[in-house]
Formats: structure tokens, C-alpha cells, sequence
């Protein structure tokens, strides 16, 4: 029997690893492509994925933001602001 539960829990925990999208985070990736302050990476949860956004002021790259977000959408927009966001869903597709 406890052999029987802990292959069941092992194929559990395997099957939701499967499952576990990893994300590239940063919140405020400097123009050079660095990260002055790392995280770890996010795990996109249901109805998330990676995701990578770039924000200009005319053609000047202002700064680069980069983790899990929720209902993701691809956009490329904005008057004052420009912002490029880019949605992706395989492991630590939005990294530098």
C-alpha cells in the first residue's frame, strides 16, 4: 500500500511539473539587457504565460520589464508612452 501511494504521489508531482512554465522575471531590465536586481523565475500559473515588454519614448528604449502575467496579450501601441509587449509559453522564452 505505501508503495502504491508513493508512486502515485511521484507521478502526481511529475505531471505538474510537466505542466510548470518557468519565466524569465525581471522588473526593470536596464537597455544593455542587464538586471540590477534578479528574481527568480516566476511559474505561470493557469491562464498565464511569459511575457516581455519594452517601453519607448519616440525610438529611445526607456526600459524592459519581463516575468508571469495573467490572460497575456501581444501589443504594440501607445501615444506618449510606446509599449511593445510580447507574449510566450515555452520555458524562459522571454529572456534577453
Amino acid at each position: 500500500m505505501n508503495k502504491l501511494l508513493s508512486v502515485g504521489l511521484w507521478i502526481l508531482l511529475a505531471f505538474s511539473m510537466v505542466n510548470s512554465l518557468k519565466c524569465y522575471t525581471c522588473l526593470f531590465e536596464l537597455k544593455n539587457g542587464t538586471c540590477p536586481s534578479p528574481k527568480p523565475p516566476c511559474i505561470a500559473q493557469s491562464r498565464e504565460s511569459c511575457f516581455r515588454q519594452k517601453l519607448f519614448t519616440e525610438s529611445v528604449l526607456l526600459y524592459t520589464t519581463a516575468g508571469c502575467a495573467y490572460d497575456c496579450r501581444d501589443v504594440n501601441g501607445g501615444r506618449h508612452i510606446h509599449h511593445v509587449n510580447k507574449c510566450c509559453t515555452t520555458e524562459m522564452c522571454n529572456s534577453p
